[in-house]
């Protein structure tokens, strides 16, 4: 798996960055094939990124998956005359892929063991004298080991009948009839408690922002209560000097009245 996926990384990252418009691999630009190695040693942990060795193993690589596919590109243009022509017409790898995909998102139930098909993991299981295959039943629970923990060993089985049974019956405990008791509560219950603890959490933190929210009108009502008392002291205050002042300028137009 580990060397096909390596191998399907660089053909992705040749089609990206390499250019198709020049005659051959020797005419890339240096630039654009240590910007391949780049991105190859970014996408996977490789002990040995600075040897030489490892380099040469991906600029091999990518030259082979690089004149493998303008091979193809080459013999899709051939079949047109016009560019334009072959630029509608998509390679039969694409329409296959277009087609597979399609099918796919039909398939209800996944026939795969983790990366393969059930099929292929059957004939890699298969006795070598006597070429009888294993038990459809051990290659599915196979199938539901890998899903579940990524592996084969130390897995209850209890865990595969009740992802089994939850896939086909539902979320539901309790007796099923025809088909005895049904899933464990272990898992839900995890869940529920999860759940519960999620909200408690959620109910804190709204009552924290309640408390602020409080606080804040407190304060707001407090300082509209000083703001008002300050607008009236401030009037009051200008009320009795401008009456203060109206008595002393009366004050002195009676004297000036007297004198005269």
């Amino acid at each position: 798996q580990g060397a096909e996926d390596f191998v399907t990384e660089i053909s992705v990252i040749v089609q990206q960055c390499a250019p198709f418009n020049v005659q051959k691999w020797k005419c890339v630009l240096d630039v654009v094939k240590e910007r391949i190695v780049t991105k190859v040693q970014d996408s996977f942990d490789i002990d040995d990124t600075s040897t030489e060795h490892t380099k040469k193993v991906i600029l091999d690589t990518a030259k082979r998956l690089y004149r493998t596919h303008k091979c193809k590109l080459h013999r899709h243009f051939q079949k047109h005359e016009i560019p334009e022509e072959a630029l509608e017409n998509k390679l039969r790898t694409q329409e296959i892929s277009i087609r597979n995909k399609l099918n796919k998102s039909k398939q209800v139930n996944n026939h795969t063991c983790g990366w393969k098909s059930c099929q292929a993991i059957s004939c890699e299981k298969r006795d070598h004298e006597t070429q009888k295959e294993p038990n459809f039943q051990d290659l599915v629970e196979e199938a539901a080991l890998q899903k579940l923990q990524g592996t084969n060993e130390d897995t209850n089985k209890d865990q595969i009948v009740n992802a089994f049974f939850q896939t086909i019956v539902g979320e539901q405990s309790g007796y099923c009839r025809g088909l005895g008791a049904g899933i464990q509560l272990t898992l839900l219950t995890n869940e529920r408690q999860m759940h519960q603890s999620i909200e408690m959490k959620l109910k804190e933190v709204e009552n924290e922002l309640q408390r602020e929210r409080n606080m804040r009108e407190e304060m707001a009502a407090h300082f509209e209560e000083s703001q008002r008392q300050i607008l009236e002291s401030q009037r009051t205050i200008k009320e009795r000097n401008d009456k203060q002042i109206e008595e002393r300028m009366a004050s002195v137009l009676f004297r000036m009245k007297t004198f005269s």
